[in-house]
């Protein structure tokens, strides 16, 4: 199934969902969604609640674009439920896949694709690119959804988490959508917040995510088709929110950086699978190697690596925005630190260590081995540094915000990353007979990030000096160092 979508005089704008398979219906093969402009909410490139029999394809084709694109948010997998086949060809669409220098080592028997292009001009975008814009990125589905037995029968009712309201029905029994391999190709455009894996949904098998994008930063998109209102502006405050973006943490209107948050990881749900990047150009102010809120959980642990000379970052993070990376067996056991290994390890980079971190070449200002917000990397963090740093490097995590406890605030748009609850930490943590007045300030102690271990390697050569500019700590920035 081929869908387009695509304005010549007239800017297409469309409020509802877009799928590129069925409802509760099956599609038997392939399913191909190419954007050529648009003004749009949420694109998927599968299904609602039904399976696709072959691959899944969303393409962004800044490369024959005839008007901007604009959308909230971009899907590799399903929304609901179902799963996503394999095909027998590689979509054609896709450049950077191949075994060579720089290359993508896919298959056919990936199952989602996710690319943005850019009109080129030789190695550079082209000065009459189209501009591409979205608010946030998945490499998988959504699933960001309750599923709750019928009340009167068989099968399932599914309610939206935010708002509680039922948003489908069906006979069957259904879970979060499916994905086994997804790839991300992501060669224009910008994006807010850009996930190797799913929302509330995770990647079982691989997630490859290859970033070459020589575009010019997308900060403003004007159209007065649309609205009169601030000269045309559609990036407004409004949108944003429509996105879900938090306007408070986020520089969304940056002329700096393609990208606001990158993760290697989901959004809210757990995965047991170690992200494989390819960072050859692109600007990207917070790169994370796992994800948001959902664990990463492989037996590996952990590797991000900055390899690429046209690669800018403001900060690089080893682990989690906020939550705990823990290598796990099959069988949901921790694995002991001693057998945390890399399956491929040409670089000999130490075990024993679930986050890792190398800076081999680009331009980046800040290194943290572990988390940003909060959680704890189980076996520690290592960290390689090869090339010019141009801040500081950190063993640890992060951890410097303004953290709050107030319960007011727990699900405000704007704070609710921020917020901790003493009580439940200090019982988690099973520590007792805290007074109260200490307690905000024992609690957020073992909130902010925490890393068990840190291992520190700094080489440079006669011809080839490695500088940092600012300072290294072997511990974290507001982050402990706890066994």
């Amino acid at each position: 199934m081929l869908l387009g979508i695509t304005g010549t005089q007239a800017q297409v704008s469309i409020g509802g969902s877009i799928y590129g398979g069925g409802n509760a219906g099956d599609t038997g093969g392939n399913s191909n969604v190419t954007v050529y402009a648009g003004n749009l909410h949420a694109v998927f490139a599968g299904a609602r609640m039904a399976n696709i029999g072959g691959s899944s394809l969303i393409h962004l084709d800044g490369e024959h674009a005839s008007d901007y694109i604009l959308a909230d948010y971009i899907y590799g997998g399903n929304d609901i439920a179902g799963t996503v086949g394999s095909s027998a060809d590689l979509p054609s669409e896709l450049s950077k896949v191949g075994t060579g220098e720089g290359q993508n080592d896919i298959d056919n028997s990936w199952n989602a694709f996710v690319r943005i292009s850019t009109k080129m001009n030789g190695d550079e975008e082209a000065d009459d690119a189209k501009k591409i814009y979205v608010g946030q990125l998945f490499g998988g589905g959504n699933g960001y959804y309750t599923y709750e037995p019928n009340p009167l029968g068989p099968g399932t009712t599914v309610k939206d988490k935010v708002t509680g309201a039922v948003v489908a029905s069906s006979p069957n029994v259904l879970s979060s959508p499916k994905l086994g391999k997804t790839y991300l190709e992501l060669l224009g455009g910008s994006i807010v917040y850009a996930f190797g894996g799913g929302n509330d949904a995770t990647i079982t098998g691989n997630t490859v995510i290859c970033l070459d994008n020589p575009g010019k930063v997308v900060n403003s998109i004007k159209d007065t088709r649309i609205t009169t209102e601030g000269d045309g502006e559609l990036l407004t405050n409004e949108r944003f929110e429509l996105m879900r973006i938090n306007t408070g943490l986020s520089y969304r209107s940056s002329g700096e950086y393609q990208i606001g948050r990158f993760f290697g990881g989901n959004n809210k749900a757990d995965m047991a699978i170690r992200p494989l990047w390819n960072l050859q150009r692109g600007k990207v102010r917070n790169l994370y190697g796992g994800g948001n809120e959902g664990r990463m959980t492989s037996k590996e642990g952990l590797l991000t690596q900055i390899e690429g000379a046209g690669m800018v970052v403001e900060n690089v993070f080893g682990g989690c925005r906020k939550a705990d990376v823990r290598p796990l067996d099959e069988n949901g056991n921790p694995v002991p630190y001693e057998d945390i290994q890399l399956d491929s390890n040409p670089a000999k980079i130490p075990g024993g260590y679930a986050a890792r971190v190398r800076v081999l070449a680009g331009h980046v200002t800040n290194v943290y081995g572990g988390n940003d917000i909060s959680g704890n990397i189980y076996g520690g963090n290592t960290v390689g540094i090869f090339t010019h740093i141009y801040g500081d490097v950190y063993g640890g995590g992060n951890g410097s915000y303004a953290y709050t406890d107030n319960p007011d605030l727990k699900d405000n748009p704007r704070w609710g990353d921020l917020y901790y609850n003493p009580d439940d930490i200090l019982t988690a943590e099973g520590i007792t007979g805290v007074p109260d007045k200490l307690k905000s300030a024992t609690a957020l102690n073992y909130f902010r990030p925490n890393a068990e271990k840190v291992s520190i390697l700094v080489r440079g050569t006669e011809g080839n000096p490695t500088i940092i500019d600012g300072a290294l700590y072997v511990g974290g920035n507001s982050a402990s160092l706890r066994p």
